[in-house]
């Protein structure tokens, strides 16, 4: 393709000209082309592009074509005129018959011709005497007035050197849009071109221009003082070709935007509620059109199923180097219904979710599709029989269609019957074998004696050494988070010492204890059933949640390994560090709810990460509505888009075609001009310091003293303002919320649950604000109503004593001397006599002599300041 254009651009910017009559300057600055009253034009600046390709290379590329260049001309008839500025009937005419003739179309069937159109006295009765030469060769020559006439100058003046691509660009858009523009500032027709006799009428109104037969053409003119004639004919675009290629439809489109600034990329965001196109052409285009920065967002338009996009907006830049983790979770994730809205939407989930379903049918004779979506058996799904195998159909449904996406990961983790699914999609096990062990490896376990699991908080050394008695650990999830298990009698006894202890803990609702003493009778009976299937080594690799570290090729195809899996600790968290030492930064849960992902962030900060370097994204919620499955779907993609996972567009969606688009680059504009009265942008010099004795305080304006003498004062009374109270309050809640989670607090305005805080830290911390603040805050409080520490920090402030807050008011800015307690005006500046020592000025300050002129940031820098200069 080629970029071919002009520019005119004056530095500085003249400022009028002079009329003089019979020149080629209008004589009230309007340009009338073909208009009685035309006396001249005006010279402006300008400057337009276009991009021009070979018609067949742009359909073929899916282009926007605007119009299509059928021929064109061009000519030179200095030598045969009467002055270097006049123009000549003759070299106009060739030029135009030449481009007709190059372009194989009869001038009968141009239904619109872009003019020159200087409206110069001379110049218009020449330019209408050339067109009605050339068009003397058409083949019905007693036809007349069927052709428009326009001059974009008459809209934006003459731009000299961008005049004709100016003229190429309104037809190419008239064209495009179906519509004529008006000829602004024409009334009446010259009647020296007597235009009522030739092909022409001038388009005096914005008029419609419909497709349809024969195909629409235009010529457009531009001629150049000195000799030089151009003219091309152009014709509308070609229809759209329709694809016969068979892609599946998706339920929900993505459409990823990206700049080099938060700013940017959400001005783009916002723009795009303004798209109209297809859904398709619209991400199309920006998938596939659009370069790719640092900050990324998108919105996921779901079709039909919900009337907002869902916005995904992240804060943190996308990650240089992006490692992607596959986590799968394990039981207890489970809810009634799901993958139902997947499975009637998504060819490759739908595809494996039967497969499974069909084989876990042979194995355990019901209907296991109609047995999931039936919402009738949602307690009949709690029962470990059913729900390990109904995990696996799900989560490696998930997976596969990731892959099928052709994302492929850089590491996988499972939790308990997770690290099944992780090792058939790496090919340790096929999956009529990997079915085959999950239903045995459900019904062994569940025709053992019912259990208890015990949740608690606290690091797993400290939780065992209260237990007071050994007790089995089932799962590591966090660096402070772990599970015991065992019987009734004995979770009980170990759930009150460490209650006693002051551990949060709490029972979990399930069916037996897992990965006890208490799943060893199983151990052998499963391992036989495993030694009767194939074992391969892993193709993807994974980080076991038995060792926490990489699964050697011996592991995966030792039977002990998988049988002995059923009793061994969980450990989560040790695989989740390896993962994070191996340099994996984007975790992505594969299966329903937020379990995993929530437990994810909490070692970031542990493995001393921040949210900019590390994310963890779920898929799926606990809802099988549409909306909530696709949506996360839909979102999921998304997340890692912005992460800095680059999505293989063609694979997961059908091609569209490319559109322009109303979203475009929101630059960021800067004025570097300073002529014209243009006052220049002045930056403020680097801070430095200057000795307090060569300071002096100036007059402060009355209504600055008065704001200022108010907030001294209630500072020296001991009463900090209420927006101070609460900031303080907002700071030591952070910092409890830190101490307890070991998580950094990145944003005041996330919700408790966003931050990756689970009920049982919410529980000791709700405590801990009970003791501190006498405040008492409820679970649910700080789930839904309290969910931010500024809304946490509203309610202790109206609901608590005052001598619980008195801290806060000791932390406000320190009260003033009683000199300064009252700032007034004062007629001259006051010398202050010299410190000890060098006072840094705050930033941004302005220096002026032999007086000092102090500006700053906020209030609380003046204050600090003025003690400083008061001393």
């Amino acid at each position: 393709m080629a970029l071919a254009g002009g520019s005119s651009v004056h530095f500085p910017t003249p400022e009028g000209y002079y009329f003089q009559e019979g020149g080629v300057f209008s004589s009230d600055g309007h340009c009338r082309p073909f208009d009685k009253n035309a006396e001249g034009t005006n010279f402006t600046d300008g400057a337009g592009m276009v991009v021009l390709k070979r018609v067949e290379d742009a359909i073929r590329d899916g282009n926007t074509i605007f119009a299509v260049i059928k021929g064109g001309a061009i000519n030179s008839d200095g030598g045969d005129k009467g002055s270097f500025s006049a123009p000549s009937v003759n070299g106009q005419a060739a030029c135009i018959r030449d481009a007709l003739n190059d372009a194989g179309v009869d001038a009968g069937t141009l239904q619109f011709l872009e003019a020159h159109g200087t409206a110069t006295p001379i110049g218009d009765p020449i330019e209408m005497e050339g067109l009605r030469q050339a068009f003397a060769t058409r083949a019905d020559p007693s036809r007349l007035q069927y052709c428009g006439l326009g001059s974009v100058k008459s809209n934006i003046g003459h731009t000299t050197a961008a005049a004709g691509v100016a003229s190429l660009i309104k037809t190419a858009m008239a064209l495009r849009h179906t519509v004529i523009p008006g000829t602004v500032h024409f009334e009446t027709p010259n009647p020296g071109l007597e235009i009522e006799n030739s092909p022409f009428y001038v388009v005096a109104k914005t008029m419609d221009w419909p497709r349809g037969e024969p195909l629409r053409r235009a010529g457009i003119s531009s001629f150049g003082i000195g000799g030089t004639n151009s003219h091309v004919i152009v014709e509308e675009a070609p229809p759209p070709a329709l694809t016969d290629e068979a892609a599946p439809e998706r339920p929900f489109e993505l459409w990823p935007v990206s700049a080099r600034t938060v700013a940017q990329r959400d001005a783009q965001l916002q723009s795009l509620s303004a798209e109209r196109y297809w859904p398709r052409d619209v991400a199309h285009t920006l998938q596939t059109g659009r370069a790719r920065f640092a900050y990324r967002g998108a919105r996921v338009r779901l079709n039909q199923l919900a009337d907002d996009d869902v916005l995904v907006q992240p804060a943190q830049r996308a990650i240089d180097e992006p490692r992607s983790v596959f986590m799968f979770p394990g039981q207890g994730a489970q809810y009634i219904g799901m993958g139902r809205s997947l499975y009637e939407s998504i060819p490759e989930f739908r595809a494996t979710f039967s497969r499974v379903c069909e084989l876990l049918g042979e194995e355990m004779g019901l209907d296991f599709k109609a047995f999931i979506f039936d919402d009738a058996n949602v307690e009949t799904l709690e029962n470990t029989r059913f729900t390990q195998p109904a995990l696996f159909a799900i989560e490696v449904s998930l997976g596969r269609m990731l892959l099928d996406f052709g994302l492929k990961p850089d590491y996988m983790i499972g939790h308990s019957i997770g690290e099944f699914v992780a090792a058939h999609l790496a090919g340790v096990f096929s999956l009529e074998d990997a079915v085959r062990l999950i239903a045995a490896r459900g019904r062994l376990m569940a025709d053992l004696p019912r259990g208890r699991m015990l949740s608690a908080r606290g690091a797993v050394a400290a939780v065992v050494a209260a237990a007071g008695e050994p007790v089995d650990v089932a799962s590591i999830n966090g660096p402070v988070h772990s599970v015991l298990a065992g019987d009734f009698e004995q979770i009980a006894r170990v759930q009150a010492r460490l209650e006693a202890a002051n551990i949060p803990c709490r029972p979990l609702h399930t069916s037996h204890a897992f990965h006890s003493a208490m799943m060893e009778p199983v151990v052998a009976p499963f391992l036989d059933i495993v030694r009767s299937v194939r074992l391969s080594a892993p193709q993807l690799t994974i980080v076991s949640t038995v060792t926490g570290e990489v699964m050697t090729a011996a592991d995966a195809t030792n039977p002990e390994y998988w049988a002995g899996h059923l009793r061994a600790t969980v450990k989560f968290s040790p695989a989740v560090f390896k993962a994070l030492e191996l340099g994996a930064n984007v975790f992505l849960e594969c299966g329903p709810r937020t379990t995993l992902s929530s437990l994810v962030v909490q070692h970031f900060a542990s493995a001393g990460k921040s949210a900019d370097e590390r994310i963890a994204v779920s898929m799926l919620a606990d809802s099988p509505a549409p909306a909530v499955e696709i949506g996360g779907v839909g979102a999921a993609l998304a997340r890692l888009w912005c992460a800095g996972i680059e999505l293989p567009w063609e694979r997961i969606w059908a091609a569209g075609r490319k559109v322009p688009l109303v979203t475009a680059y929101p630059f960021t504009h800067k004025q570097f001009r300073f002529s014209e009265g243009r006052t220049p942008e002045i930056r403020a010099a680097a801070s430095h310091a200057v000795p307090a004795a060569d300071l002096a305080v100036p007059a402060l304006a009355a209504p600055v003293a008065a704001q200022a003498a108010a907030a001294m004062t209630g500072a020296a009374n001991g009463a900090a303002p209420a927006q101070d109270e609460k900031a303080a309050l907002v700071t030591q809640l952070g910092r409890l919320f830190g101490e307890y989670s070991g998580l950094s607090i990145q944003s005041s305005e996330s919700t408790f649950v966003e931050l990756g805080f689970d009920s049982l830290l919410l529980m000791q911390i709700g405590v801990q604000i009970g003791k501190l603040f006498g405040v008492s805050v409820a679970l649910r409080d700080l789930m839904q109503r309290l969910n931010t520490l500024p809304a946490l920090a509203a309610h202790i402030l109206a609901t608590a004593a005052p001598e619980k807050l008195q801290h806060l008011r000791a932390a406000a800015p320190a009260a003033m001397p009683a000199a300064l307690s009252a700032v007034a005006p004062v007629a001259a500046p006051v010398a202050v006599p010299a410190a000890p020592t060098a006072a840094p000025m705050a930033h941004g300050a302005a220096v002026a002599s032999p007086a000092m002129t102090l500006a700053f940031d906020d209030a609380q820098s003046m204050r600090a300041q003025l003690q400083v200069l008061q001393a």
